[in-house]
């Protein structure tokens, strides 16, 4: 107890006007009672001390703030489901995604069996995190849907679905 007693009257000093050697205005601040308990020498380690100590609750204020979406946008499913098989003529594509796109810098094309290159057009309304386009699928043989989306975070992921086209309807 008798190394607590010189720290109380230190603090007894600081807070009273007639003995305090700091002015009226620093007088109320903690820093100005804290350095009119430590010495001198102490001083380096206490600005060391609370340095640390903010430099630690800093990092751990920053490791418990919510995390922002920074993930690229991954395609949770497709319909029809990749490696599937359907059948010949107009079929509704949708590529469901793990978050919400910026549909007008999106992009969807398809490749057919001769390797010719189309590029869909992309329903604006609906869901804002799945792509709705139509296509003609009127050759059998293999098909590639290329996809190019923007996850409203600004990230850019490409993809394939490969798709086969039967040989006639049922």
């Amino acid at each position: 107890m008798h190394l607590f007693k010189p720290l109380v009257r230190r603090l007894s000093l600081c807070s009273r006007a007639d003995s305090s050697p700091v002015t009226p205005a620093a007088r109320s601040l903690f820093i100005c009672r804290a350095l009119n308990l430590i010495g001198e020498s102490d001083l380096t380690v206490f600005r060391s001390t609370c340095a640390a100590f903010f430099a630690i609750m800093l990092a751990a204020l920053a490791a418990l703030m919510p995390q922002t979406a920074s993930a690229h946008a991954i395609l949770l499913d497709s319909t029809p489901a990749a490696s599937s098989t359907v059948q010949p003529g107009s079929q509704a594509i949708k590529l469901h995604f793990n978050s919400r796109l910026d549909k007008k810098r999106s992009r969807i094309s398809l490749s057919s069996p001769d390797k010719h290159k189309t590029v869909l057009t992309i329903a604006p309304d609906g869901q804002p995190d799945i792509l709705d386009v139509t296509a003609v699928l009127d050759q059998p043989g293999a098909y590639v849907l290329h996809w190019q989306v923007l996850a409203v975070d600004g990230h850019i992921t490409r993809g394939d679905v490969p798709l086969t086209v039967s040989k006639s309807a049922p």
